[in-house]
């Protein structure tokens, strides 16, 4: 499982430093990191952190990104670290304002239309939570809205849904 604990801003300079922000609760794990998380395509990458300076908002750089333009492909991403190497209780991490995102990993099924696909990422929209699943061979959105939960079963990972007809388009 991966917890956002910041994002990328821009490019800083020609070198390929990042400008970040970093939420102040994950300062002590990023210092003891080696490398972030982005998710490109769908999968949580490694980027393996080469330096980091200053506190909140940083200046970062990671290896292999050695230019600005490679720096821009990165430009308003996520940074995530993997739940493991953070050192906050589960009740310090539920406080980012993300009800859902212990769903992350779990398998989501729909009461009509059986097994949807495991939820990669819980992310905020304006309107709501929503879940991302690989699909077929893409990803779709879901929203997480508690009128259309049924259950979740927190031993076996799995969320049953019951969607309204059309939100997904088999």
């Amino acid at each position: 499982m991966f917890l956002e604990i910041g994002k990328i801003n821009k490019p800083h300079g020609l070198s390929g430093e990042l400008k970040a922000t970093i939420d102040q609760r994950y300062l002590a794990d990023v210092a003891q990191n080696e490398a972030f998380f982005v998710n490109i395509r769908g999968a949580h990458t490694p980027y393996f952190i080469e330096y980091t300076r200053g506190k909140g908002k940083i200046i970062l750089k990671l290896e292999d990104i050695d230019n600005k333009e490679d720096a821009s492909l990165l430009t308003n991403k996520p940074l995530y670290l993997r739940r493991e190497d953070v050192q906050l209780s589960d009740a310090e991490i539920q406080d980012n304002g993300l009800e859902y995102q212990f769903l992350e990993g779990f398998e989501m099924s729909d009461q009509e239309l059986g097994l949807l696909g495991i939820i990669e990422t819980i992310e905020s929209y304006p309107q709501q939570e929503m879940a991302t699943l690989k699909f077929k061979k893409g990803h779709c959105l879901i929203p997480i809205h508690e009128n259309w939960i049924v259950s979740i079963d927190l031993d076996k990972h799995t969320i049953l849904m019951n969607l309204p007809e059309g939100l997904i388009e088999l």
